[in-house]
């Protein structure tokens, strides 16, 4: 079968003929992109084969980017409806494959599609996000669950930087789908703050039918014994360990029980089955391994011949082989994990244990054993609660969502006339007076080009205040902005000249470096306090900075609650910290210190990216201390880039010591006094360096990021 295709677009703009996703007629063009399709078989890929197929049957034209991780698979295949295009693979990198085409391919699809659909986790994904990012192609993202490696310095290694490229990932998507709300607030799902969303994954599983299951026992000599079924791949992530050192406990009670394990027992990439392989023999025939079913009806007869379904699971963001079990009337026993725990508190069918807990598991099992026809009422309701076509209706609907109203439209903006001031998104439309231009046209003269973003972000991402309003409706609490630490008053000084409408109150617990501020010009109230003690009622202010400043406090967590109190209902916390996994070139010294548990210097000339901070933050890290201090966390952005060899030493270390001596004037361009040339060539080329983007801003050595209090 072949399909026709439209014209791929060379410019952003749609096909001629193509359907047309923000109203027009014609069908959405998504392209699923997973690094294995069908017909292999996990449950990432079994999750991402059925919403293909469903949202294809709904109209949509689907292709499937993905790996021909089996040579004799084709490279263009038509299954169900649905395209599927597989690139040809160099090789095993622990738990994924390598695809040298897969960029190429990649780009040449995003290009003709409305919307990407990517599933996570998977190694390309930062590589997908940049691409739909530069095509401005809308990208939503379901993750299936965090990288969780084996242990060992490498494997640790390669956790670290996926999390991260993960987390990067769902800060750049449109938006972000788990399985449960569960794991939406305790993963990495999190880090994209209000564009995540949780829906249930359609399971579509019929039970096996009435004879089914004695058949099974009978194929395999369970006739008459009590079954302890556990099914998926042999890693240690699932915990099948556990299970095995809970196995001769259960023996102790119930001597005749039978393990039952259906699934891959040899994994290419992890050799978890090896390391188990003491604690499975010890079992004997009370072990029983049956393979990989991939046939559904012989899995249905596998969990309906089972008397309880076991998941020791480490971690599992949903596990759809325990609502599988339920349709076939068979209870679960459960880790009490994030996630995986959902389907258990969510159906009554079964029994959570702590992790990791062999006496746990094994008393759980006994208990289930002991009378499983207590959870038949619970188990009559699951189907009603994992009603596939609910799942595959929010999933269509927020596709189609998602293409016609994207993050990034990709009909580009007008052009500003050449010479024309840069408006500030904080003015909603008002135009800024005298003042509030100067002081925007003074950030592009006075500050240096990293500053110089982090204070455009912070003053585009505050909200937005009518520039007339009176006196009396200034003081309202919807209009004062709180700027916790403000040092010096240089945001202090910005805030109140570039956002009309908007009181300004900085605190600071050095009465020197406030009497410096007023001494500059910042006519806004500066009071000196502690943080974590605010001198101010609750819910005082709409909308609360803190730049640069919980790196420096010794409880982050009680200036975050404190925070949280003045803070109103549905106001704004804009942060900035310093990036822990800033640029090696940056402060190679400190990098390798802290990377071999080091501590890192703190004083001195080498002192680098840790002058006077007393931590630094990775932005899963500052979304967690959000959270736990009760903001919900909207947005998180990374500012890390190349910069010149022992960048920060230079700034620090060196530039601040000739500033200090008169040799080198920090603000050459306002006071008037060029710096001189060879200084200034130098100073310039950094600056320019840094410009990353072409719309001018700049990624630094920074983590910036939006919360909101609840209400």
């Amino acid at each position: 079968m072949t399909r026709s295709e439209p014209k791929p677009r060379e410019d952003g703009a749609p096909p001629v003929g193509a359907p047309d996703p923000t109203g027009g007629a014609g069908a959405l063009r998504v392209l699923t992109v997973v690094t294995f399709y069908a017909p292999h078989w996990t449950g990432l890929t079994r999750f991402a084969q059925r919403i293909a197929e469903a949202v294809a049957a709904g109209g949509a034209e689907v292709r499937v980017l993905t790996s021909r991780y089996d040579p004799a698979l084709p490279a263009h295949d038509l299954l169900d409806g649905v395209t599927v295009r597989r690139l040809a693979t160099a090789g095993r990198l622990s738990r994924t494959v390598v695809m040298p085409s897969f960029p190429a391919a990649l780009w040449q699809e995003v290009r003709r599609a409305d919307l990407v659909h990517l599933h996570s986790p998977m190694a390309e994904a930062g590589l997908v996000a940049l691409v739909c990012r530069a095509t401005r192609t809308p990208l939503v993202v379901t993750h299936q669950g965090d990288v969780v490696m084996p242990g060992g310095l490498v494997n640790q290694a390669v956790q670290r930087g996926m999390r991260a490229m993960l987390a990067a990932t769902f800060r750049s998507a449109d938006r972000v789908v788990t399985h449960n709300d569960d794991y939406l607030r305790h993963s990495l799902t999190a880090v994209a703050g209000s564009r995540s969303l949780a829906i249930e994954p359609p399971v579509p599983f019929a039970p096996a039918e009435p004879a089914a299951a004695d058949r099974f026992r009978a194929r395999h000599g369970l006739e008459g014994v009590p079954v302890v079924g556990f099914a998926g791949r042999w890693v240690e992530e699932k915990g099948f360990d556990v299970l095995l050192r809970a196995a001769p406990l259960v023996l102790r009670e119930r001597p005749d029980t039978r393990f039952v394990f259906a699934g891959e027992r040899e994994v290419a990439y992890e050799s978890f089955s090896e390391r188990c392989a003491p604690l499975a023999d010890a079992l004997g025939p009370a072990l029983v391994d049956v393979g990989l079913l991939v046939d559904e009806t012989d899995l249905a007869a596998f969990y309906a011949a089972s008397d309880v379904f076991v998941l020791p699971s480490r971690t599992d963001c949903h596990a759809s082989v325990q609502v599988e079990a339920m349709l076939c009337g068979t209870p679960v026993v459960a880790s009490d994990i994030p996630g995986a725990r959902s389907v258990v508190q969510g159906t009554g069918a079964g029994l959570l244990t702590p992790v990791e807990d062999e006496r746990a598991l094994a008393t759980a099992i006994l208990d289930v054993l002991a009378d499983p026809g207590r959870y038949d009422p619970a188990l009559a309701d699951v189907p009603r609660r994992y009603d596939p076509a609910a799942a595959v209706a929010r999933y269509t609907e927020l596709l189609t969502e998602v293409a016609r109203h994207p993050r990034h439209p990709r009909r580009p903006r007008p052009s500003r006339p050449e010479g024309a001031a840069d408006p500030s998104p904080v003015q909603s439309g008002a135009a800024p007076d005298a003042a509030a231009a100067e002081a925007l046209a003074a950030l592009d003269v006075d500050l240096d080009n990293a500053y110089r973003h982090r204070v455009r972000w912070v003053l585009d991402h505050l909200g937005a205040a009518p520039a007339d309003l009176t006196v009396t409706e200034r003081s309202t609490r919807a209009y004062r902005v709180l700027d916790a630490g403000c040092g010096l008053g240089n945001v202090t000084h910005l805030l109140e000249r570039a956002v009309p409408g908007v009181a300004v109150t900085g605190i600071d617990p050095d009465p020197v470096r406030l009497a410096t501020a007023r001494a500059q010009g910042v006519r806004s109230p500066l009071l000196a306090a502690d943080g974590c003690r605010l001198p101010f009622p609750d819910h005082a202010f709409g909308a609360v900075v803190c730049s640069e400043v919980l790196e420096h406090v010794p409880d982050d967590a009680a200036l975050l609650r404190d925070l949280r109190r003045v803070l109103a209902p549905g106001g704004r916390l804009v942060v900035t910290v310093p990036h822990a996994d800033h640029p090696w070139t940056w402060d190679p010294v400190n990098r390798v210190r802290t990377r071999l548990g080091a501590r890192p210097v703190r004083t001195g000339l080498f002192a680098g990216h840790w002058t006077e901070h007393l931590r630094l933050y990775r932005p899963d890290e500052l979304a967690a201390r959000l959270t736990a201090a009760g903001f919900e966390v909207d947005e998180v952005e990374e500012q890390t880039s190349v910069t010149l060899p022992f960048g920060h030493l230079l700034l620090y270390g060196i530039g601040r010591s000739l500033v200090a001596r008169g040799l080198v004037h920090p603000a050459p361009a306002s006071a008037g006094r060029p710096s001189p040339r060879p200084v200034r060539a130098v100073v310039d080329r950094i600056d320019r360096r840094n410009r990353t983007r072409g719309d001018g801003a700049t990624r630094f050595v920074s983590i910036l990021a939006v919360a909101r209090a609840p209400g």
